[in-house]
């Protein structure tokens, strides 16, 4: 790292927390700032935001954020597609399920390097997470529409590849992903441990562990090099 934060002063780590009240040896005194920081900065004007349909795509690139910076700081480690799609489709299962309809995808720097998009959360971090954050759109067979589920998988619809076949389509309404990743948020912060504490007890007294804490990413663990799914990098 080449930089390192000034703590003294009034000088705020949150809304609400200073710098100066925080120990960043323990854990227990990190994760409550971490959580208070994270929840302004994303969950609290997402959930404003959300209140009208017509912020959807705000809302959208809020979730991507949000999801971006779980995905690194419960790795503690910095990363691209590999931390945003492991902790979707850990935290939340139902992001890593196949998809009935899998996607053929090209990206721009290699043309003729296609890949199939066979999960939620790939299609979410290649097709809405990329090109929202760094080209403010989203890729034609994407779709942003206020679903009654968090996302549909359809065979054809929106696009069709440069050979004329279909292109599947994905849907996604970002306001019930939203509903889902803020438990996801709390369930992993809970389960990050204060590493001067014995057995298995939470950084934060009250907080109750997720539901199969051996599933959760959000552990001191050794750092996975690799996406247990990254074949489909090579279209495999």
């Amino acid at each position: 790292m080449f930089y390192e934060a000034i703590t003294t002063g009034q000088r705020n780590f949150s809304r609400h927390i200073e710098y100066k009240s925080i120990d960043f040896t323990k854990l227990s005194s990190i994760i409550p700032a971490f959580r208070a920081r994270i929840e302004e900065w994303y969950i609290l004007p997402a959930k404003e935001l959300a209140n009208d349909w017509h912020n959807a795509f705000s809302v959208l690139a809020l979730d991507c954020l949000l999801i971006d910076a779980m995905g690194k700081y419960c790795y503690a480690a910095p990363g691209g597609s590999v931390r945003f799609i492991d902790y979707l489709e850990t935290e939340i299962p139902k992001f890593g399920d196949a998809l009935a309809h899998p996607i053929r995808f090209t990206g721009r720097v290699s043309p003729h390097n296609s890949m199939e998009l066979r999960t939620a959360a790939q299609v979410i971090y290649y097709a809405y997470r990329c090109p929202i954050l760094h080209e403010a759109h989203i890729f034609p067979f994407a779709g942003v529409l206020p679903e009654t589920n968090i996302f549909r998988n359809e065979p054809s619809g929106k696009a069709k590849y440069s050979d004329k076949t279909d292109c599947p389509a994905f849907y996604l309404n970002p306001v019930n992903l939203l509903s889902v990743l803020v438990p996801a948020f709390h369930s992993s912060t809970a389960n990050l441990l204060d590493s001067d504490t014995t057995g298995c007890r939470l950084s934060e007294p009250g907080l109750q562990p997720p539901h199969d804490r051996n599933k959760s990413r959000c552990i001191a663990q050794p750092l996975r090099q690799e996406h247990p799914r990254s074949s489909f990098r090579n279209g495999q």
